[in-house]
This record gives structure tokens, sequence and C-alpha cells, in this order.
């Protein structure tokens, strides 16, 4: 039993020190965890089923470059440039998985010369498998998965709250896992793991990298959620994704990002189907390389973008709880060291008298 006073003093040294501290107490090692031992099992051995591991499924998608500017304390968001795909989906046990682009329209809003990587045209097959890679691996790459049996030793878990996630397969039971590196400085993920108790299976994760995870000196933060279902009542797969990737300039300090935003929804599973004997060969995501295709599109694709939530307000709340999870450490891909300037029009000041002077800061 703890003496009263010194009770009362952990008590007061932890609410001085803030929740991150005390929470900081909940963290354990991925092997220390049953659920999450069973977790990476479940990854392992989900594919073990012959009859079902065979499957196809249709997704859609739209992609979106937009533009936002922070002015007076509000930030504006344009949309330069958005893209409709209709993509059939493969997959075969063990890791086989193939994307065949059927159907693409596109229109731009704002001049531009955007150009995707081929990976951005595509759903987040497998869960990302063991390693996690975005940007065709020149954004991400080699970034190990929490719930594989490296990851498991690699980062840190904090078991939360037992709750109910609907899908399109039921109501089912979760627990919220935190997850976050050992090392909050080496390539890593952080974010919330949402594990159907009774089998074990990743229901949801919703998580963004550390600064050390990204190759792209432009990248300012990557935020992903992905959404399982469970399909006939066996197989856990892909349901919706949206995959959020803002951008900043790396040597100037502007109040001017871009963000790339991929938000995906997949139906008409079909299980146990039987492949064509080279349905896996050529690119992983395959099929159209420009706008085209047979379809007919129910709705204008400034209607579809209507009811999407702003790229920008929609990461906030993940990017904070990230912070929070390493104590407040920042999450900002770019450099620290940049020159500033509050605008385009602070960068050189002309006047009769003095001329053209440059009126840079450094932050």
């Amino acid at each position: 039993m703890i003496p009263p006073l010194r009770g009362a003093l952990a008590l007061l040294g932890a609410l001085l020190l803030g929740p991150g501290r005390l929470a900081a107490q909940l963290w354990h090692r991925g092997d220390s965890l049953p659920l999450l031992q069973r977790a990476a099992t479940h990854r392992l051995s989900r594919d073990a089923d012959t009859l079902l591991a065979a499957w196809q499924a249709r997704a859609h998608g739209v992609v979106r470059m937009t533009s936002v500017v922070e002015h007076g304390g509000t930030s504006v968001e344009r949309v330069i440039r958005a893209d409709e795909l209709e993509v059939e989906v493969y997959g075969e046990a063990p890791n086989r998985h193939k994307q065949i682009i059927v159907a693409w329209r596109d229109s731009s809003f704002l001049p531009n010369r955007v150009r995707y990587h081929r990976d951005h045209l595509g759903i987040v097959a497998n869960d990302f498998g063991g390693v996690l890679r975005l940007g065709e691996g020149e954004e991400v790459r080699d970034v190990l998965h929490p719930l594989s049996p490296a990851g498991l030793l690699r980062y840190q878990f904090a078991e939360r709250d037992t709750l109910r996630i609907a899908g399109p397969g039921g109501t089912v039971r979760v627990v919220a896992v935190d997850v976050r590196p050992l090392d909050p400085t080496a390539p890593g993920t952080v974010g919330t793991l949402y594990l159907d108790i009774d089998r074990a299976a990743l229901v949801r994760f919703r998580f963004t990298f550390t600064p050390a995870s990204y190759r792209d000196p432009s990248v300012e933060d990557i935020t992903v959620t992905l959404e399982n279902s469970l399909q006939e009542g066996t197989r856990w797969l892909p349901w919706q994704q949206s995959i959020v990737i803002r951008r900043g300039e790396p040597i100037l300090d502007l109040p001017l990002r871009t963000i790339l935003r991929a938000d995906w929804t997949l139906t008409d599973y079909e299980l146990g189907v039987a492949h064509v004997m080279n349905r896996f060969l050529g690119f992983q995501v395959d099929g159209l390389r420009r706008p085209g295709g047979d379809t007919t599109w129910r709705q204008s694709l400034a209607e579809r973008l209507a009811p999407l939530p702003d790229a920008d307000a929609a990461i906030a709340e993940a990017q904070r709880a990230a912070m929070q999870a390493l104590g407040g450490r920042l999450l900002d891909g770019l450099p620290h060291t940049r020159l500033a300037a509050g605008g385009v029009s602070d960068l050189l000041r002309v006047t009769r008298v003095s001329g053209v002077t440059p009126m840079l800061g450094v932050r």
C-alpha cells in the first residue's frame, strides 16, 4: 500500500506534469500484451484459408490537390485539381494484390502541372504488409508496421477504451490501442489501432509519422486512416481509406501549403474467386495511364467534392493526438530552420528612397 502522504504527492506531481507524463506509465512493448500478440499473429495467418483467400472488389476514389493560405488567423482552402477513379481490385494469398484503373476523369480548377505518384491512384492493400511505403518510396519507405513481428519490439502500445464500431459487416467491439515508436527520433508511426476483441483483427488504423520517416524534404506531414470491414463473416478486408499529404516549402516559411488527399471506398466484394493465370503480372497499380475509360458518372466532379471535408481541417485531431502521445514533440517534417516571411510581398520591399530591400527573417 502507498502511504497516504506519498500517494498524495505522487498524484499532485502527475497533475503538475500534465496528462502526457501520467499516460507514459501505461505504455508497454507489444510482446508483453496478449491482444497485440494475437493481432500480429492474425495478420500473418489470415490468408491460410485458401478457399477464401482469393477475392476481388471495386474501389471508388476521389483524389484532390488543394492549396491552403493562412491569413489573419484563418485558413482558406482552394481546390487546384480533382480526379475521380474506378478501380478493380484483386487479392490472393499470401500477399498478392493487383489494381486496374478502369475509369478516370479529372478537372482543373486552377492552372497547374500536378503529377501524382502512381500509388496515390489506388488503394492501400493488405494494411501495407510488414513495412509502410508511400509515394512509390519517395515520401515514406521501409517504416515498420506496428503489428509486424519486428514492430512489436520497436513500438510502445497503450490500451485505452473498449467501444463499438459499425461497418458494412455489422457492429463489432474493439479496443483502442495507442502506438508510438520506442525511439521518437527514428522512423515510425504514431496513432491509434482499433482491434476486434474477439478475432484480434485490425479494424481501423489512424496514424501519422515521425519526422524521420519522411524522405521528401517538402513533406510537412502525412495522415492515414485505414478502415476494414468483415466480409461474409470470415475475412477483414479494406473498406474505407483516406491519405492526406501536406507539403510546404523547405527553404521559405510561408503561410501557404499544398495538400493531396485521396478518399476511397471499396464495395462489391467476391470471395473465393478463381483468378486468371497472369492476373498479378506487371505493375501493382495498372490500367489507364491518363483520364479516360467507359463509365457513366452519376454526378459532376464539383458535386462530388462538395460533401467531402476540408483536407486541412480533417487531420487536425490526428496530429494533436500524435503530438500528445510523444509528449508534445513536433511532428513537422519540414526543416526546423527556414527563412520566414508573412507573404510573398514580405520578401522584398521597393521604395523610391531605398530601392529594393530584402525583408527576410529566420525561423
